[in-house]
């Protein structure tokens, strides 16, 4: 079954243009398992929501945020030009990278895990890079670590399909069936998995 998504909140976004065709989408889907079920993109840090942390370290040429949620629109809207569910929802990551990259309307999709507690400074500069110079995309390890982090060109999105119709459903495999290049980002890895990261 091809999963699908549900575009339950769009705003137009005019600030797209071809120099600055990047899109950032956040993965917000998860169940929070390990948090006692909290969603984690709503978790209280430094004193603000994890989502608005994770906002405010976009550079400014960013041309649009997509938010993966099955959860908590009304607040996931404040952040984000459009909103979608995997469909059927709770798909895991690789449904929500699908339902943002049929959502994306540039040609690269950042993808930015809602735990993610930093955005490397030399990742957002990978995402510059990509949008000059092109290539395949690529996917963020951390000393060997795989991560969530990615920059995945809109054209890939048949080959993600193609994976997932096959039962394929762990993001790091998804990305490389996608042709994604692995590059080593220190600092990538650090995540919110427990109360005590945060």
């Amino acid at each position: 079954m091809r999963v699908g998504y549900d575009p339950y909140y769009s705003i137009p976004n005019k600030r797209i243009d071809t120099l600055s065709a990047l899109t950032v989408g956040f993965l917000a889907g998860g169940e929070g398992r390990r948090i006692g079920g909290r969603d984690k993109g709503l978790l209280i840090r430094n004193g603000e929501l994890q989502i608005s942390l994770l906002q405010q370290m976009l550079p400014d040429w960013v041309s649009e945020v997509i938010i993966n949620s099955p959860r908590n629109p009304y607040i996931y809207r404040l952040f984000s030009n459009k909103l979608v569910s995997d469909y059927p929802s709770h798909t895991g990551p690789v449904g929500g990278l699908l339902a943002m990259l049929y959502a994306c309307d540039t040609d690269w999709l950042a993808i930015v895990p809602s735990d993610q507690k930093q955005i490397p400074a030399p990742w957002i500069t990978r995402w510059r890079d990509a949008l000059t110079a092109g290539g395949p995309g690529y996917m963020a390890t951390d000393n060997g670590k795989h991560t969530p982090l990615a920059i995945v060109p809109k054209a890939a999105l048949s080959l993600g399909e193609t994976f997932f119709d096959k039962g394929g459903r762990r993001l790091c495999d998804a990305y490389a069936a996608m042709g994604l290049t692995e590059e080593n980002c220190p600092g990538a890895g650090l995540d919110i998995d427990y109360q005590t990261d945060l």
